[in-house]
C-alpha cells in the first residue's frame, strides 16, 4: 500500500507544554512530502551511450521512458534530456565521483506520452551522481510532489528582460530583470548554453542566473525556445526579432517567491543572430506569464520514487 505523508509544524498544545517548562519550542520544521512508498526502491537503469532513461512510478502508475541526452554540468545543479526535458537543483554543490543530495524540479521532456511539459519536485531522500568525465549520470528523485503544467497556471502581471549577449549589451547589463508582481529581482546572467536544428526554424537556450555582488541572490534559471527563427542566413551582420514559442523561468534564490516556476507567454519577443550557423539569443522580453508554483508542493505530494540514468558518450 501506498503512502504519501506531509509533515508539517509542530502542535500548538506541544509548544506550550515545553514553553511551560521553562524552555523554548523547537523551531518549526518546513512541509516536506515524506520520502517513504511502497513505490520506493525502484531498481536503478542502465543507459547505454547517447541515451537517458527514467523509470520509476508517480501515483501507483509505472514510468518508463528513453531520451536523447542534453547538457550536464559537473555540480549536478542541473541536466537537460529529450526535448525540453530538465531537472534543476538549485543548492546543488556536487564534485565528480561524489553523490549528492539535492532538492529540486523536474520538468518531462515532451516525449512522454502521459507526462510531457509537467513539473514536479523532489525533496528529501533525492541525490545525484555525476560521473568523474562529467559524461555520465544518476540520480534518485523522491518526496515527489506534482507541481502541474503551464496550462494549469495562474497568470501574473509584470514581465521579465532578459539580455544574455555581453557582446551586445556589455557585462554590467548581461542580466535579467524581473518586474513580476511577486518575483521581482535584477541579476546576472551565468553560463549558459544554444542549439540549433539545423535547417529548421528551432533555436533553444538556457541560462543559469546568479549575483556576483550579491551573494544571496543566486540559482535562478531561464529556459527558451523559438520555432520561427531564420536559418537561412547562417552569419547575421545583424541582429534578427522574432517570437518565443515557449520558456520558464525559476526564480532565483534569495528574490521574492524564490523558487517559483513561471511559464512564458506566447507574445513574448527574442532578439537574436545567427553566427556560423548557431543560433545566438541576444535579449527576450517575457510577457504574459503564468505562476505554476514552488516546491515543496505539499498540497500535492505524489506517491513514487524516478530513478533516472545518463550517458552522454557518443556511440
Amino acid at each position: 500500500m501506498m503512502r504519501s505523508v506531509c509533515r508539517g509544524f509542530a502542535s500548538a498544545s506541544l509548544a506550550l507544554i515545553v514553553g511551560a517548562c521553562g524552555s523554548s519550542p523547537p523551531p518549526p520544521t518546513a512541509p516536506t512530502c515524506d520520502h517513504e512508498s511502497a513505490d520506493a526502491g525502484v531498481e536503478a537503469p542502465t543507459c547505454d551511450m547517447g541515451e537517458v532513461q527514467v523509470v520509476g512510478a508517480l501515483g501507483g502508475q509505472p514510468v518508463s521512458g528513453g531520451f536523447t541526452p542534453g547538457s550536464l554540468v559537473s555540480t549536478a545543479q542541473y541536466f537537460t534530456f529529450g526535448t525540453f526535458g530538465t531537472t534543476y537543483f538549485p543548492d546543488a554543490e556536487g564534485k565528480p565521483g561524489e553523490t549528492t543530495a539535492v532538492r529540486g524540479l523536474l520538468r518531462f521532456p515532451d516525449e512522454d506520452p502521459q507526462r510531457a511539459n509537467s513539473w514536479y519536485c523532489a525533496g528529501e531522500g533525492s541525490e545525484v551522481s555525476v560521473s568523474k568525465d562529467v559524461l555520465s549520470y544518476s540520480a534518485t528523485l523522491d518526496s515527489l510532489s506534482s507541481l502541474g503544467s503551464c496550462e494549469s497556471g495562474e497568470p501574473v502581471s509584470g514581465q521579465v528582460e532578459t539580455c544574455y549577449s555581453s557582446a551586445d549589451c556589455g557585462f554590467d547589463h548581461t542580466r535579467a530583470v524581473s518586474t513580476l508582481s511577486d518575483a521581482s529581482f535584477d541579476i546576472g546572467v551565468g553560463t549558459g548554453n544554444s542549439s540549433t536544428v539545423t535547417g529548421t526554424p528551432t533555436g533553444s537556450a538556457y541560462v543559469t542566473l546568479t549575483s556576483v555582488s550579491d551573494p544571496t541572490l543566486e540559482s535562478g534559471f531561464i529556459r527558451i525556445e523559438s520555432t520561427t527563427i531564420d536559418p537561412s542566413n547562417p552569419n547575421t551582420t545583424g541582429t534578427l526579432m522574432t517570437t518565443l514559442s515557449r520558456g520558464f523561468l525559476i526564480v532565483p534564490s534569495g528574490a521574492p517567491d524564490a523558487g517559483a516556476v513561471y511559464c512564458v507567454g506566447e507574445d513574448s519577443s527574442l532578439e537574436y543572430r545567427m553566427q556560423a550557423g548557431a543560433f545566438v539569443p541576444v535579449r527576450s522580453t517575457f510577457k504574459s506569464l503564468k505562476r505554476i508554483g514552488a516546491c515543496p508542493a505539499t498540497d500535492a505530494c505524489t506517491p513514487g520514487q524516478l530513478r533516472i540514468c545518463g550517458d552522454l558518450h557518443t556511440p
